[in-house]
């Protein structure tokens, strides 16, 4: 139970928007952009899918930065020279 909690929190708080409240209350030109709550306090810049979220995997992004950056990849005794 602790699990689906925790995975409803995050979903709200990263993946839905206040679009419906937006087109409800607001005509015209004047609408703001949907956002989520993490990006209405400053924490993120983007919208997520719930995909997203659940497939994330940090060795993944570690091996998409190795090979992104393999020319500039140093070995670590490299970074302690002068």
């Amino acid at each position: 139970m602790v699990k689906l909690i925790e995975i409803k929190r995050v979903y709200f708080n990263y993946c839905m928007t206040n679009e419906r409240t937006i087109n409800k209350n607001y005509k015209g030109y004047k609408k703001p952009k949907p956002s989520t709550p993490t990006m209405r306090l400053g924490l993120t810049r983007k919208f997520y899918t719930a995909e997203g979220l659940l497939s994330f995997s940090l060795d993944k992004v570690r091996i998409d930065e190795v090979y992104r950056n393999k020319t500039e990849h140093k070995p670590s005794f490299m970074n302690n020279r002068l």
